[in-house]
């Protein structure tokens, strides 16, 4: 251990920080993450519009963000909408918190793609207003199918 400590510190410095981070995240990881997602200059980033925390693994996070909704935001934020298929475990997280996971097209399999007018005209018309999204921001799982640039 002590010869992987000195190696580690001959590329990083004369410290290691071994201190549990902060219950949220390191505050340089939550500001290099939002500008990295929302871009440097980003009105957003700037006027404090947006909250980030960092959480252990997809299934934590989305616990978190579940039971952050349920107890933070209005009823109409309650139902969130997933993509179909997504993860076994994903409606579950969010029933678990007391949401309303419903599902929207994601995947065609006749073109084994991405089926970007069936998710687009499902979400124009079937959430309530308020409703939550759900996207998978790159290689959806299961699929490993993901919207071009362009779509996005």
């Amino acid at each position: 251990v002590r010869e992987a400590e000195q190696e580690i510190l001959a590329e990083l410095g004369t410290t290691i920080n071994k201190e549990y981070s902060t219950i949220d995240g390191p505050a340089d990881l939550k500001t290099l993450t939002q500008k990295l997602v929302f871009g440097d200059d980003s009105e957003a980033v700037s006027s404090a519009r947006v909250a980030s925390v960092q959480a252990l693994s997809g299934t934590g996070s989305l616990r978190v963000a579940a039971e952050f909704i349920k107890t933070h935001l209005p009823s109409e934020a309650h139902e969130i909408w997933i993509s179909d298929p997504t993860w076994a475990n994903h409606p579950k997280i969010f029933e678990k918190a007391g949401m309303s996971p419903q599902k929207y097209p994601y995947y065609k399999a006749e073109t084994r793609g991405f089926d970007f007018e069936g998710m687009m005209a499902c979400l124009k018309e079937k959430p309530k207003e308020g409703s939550i999204v759900l996207l998978h921001a790159c290689a959806h799982n299961p699929t490993g199918v993901d919207p071009t640039e362009e779509q996005w």
